[in-house]
């Protein structure tokens, strides 16, 4: 399945498995899923959730200090 993937100022469209969740995508990026934010068609999803949309955006909430 293709989704457009955003994070940051960047946006790109990505082939990702059917019924992908979004941990599993997280983890697919190189991410941690307790420091991101996972928004589908512009909703918030819960981690376990499959992604059944079309646009994912990834928000990094993690602290650098």
């Amino acid at each position: 399945m293709k989704i457009i993937l955003e994070m940051g100022d960047e946006k790109k469209e990505m082939e990702v498995e059917d019924g992908i969740t979004g941990e599993e995508l997280v983890k697919k990026l190189g991410l941690f899923i307790d420091a991101t934010l996972i928004i589908v068609d512009g909703e918030p999803t819960p981690c376990k959730e499959k992604i059944e949309g079309r646009h994912v955006k990834i928000i990094n909430v993690a602290s650098r200090g």
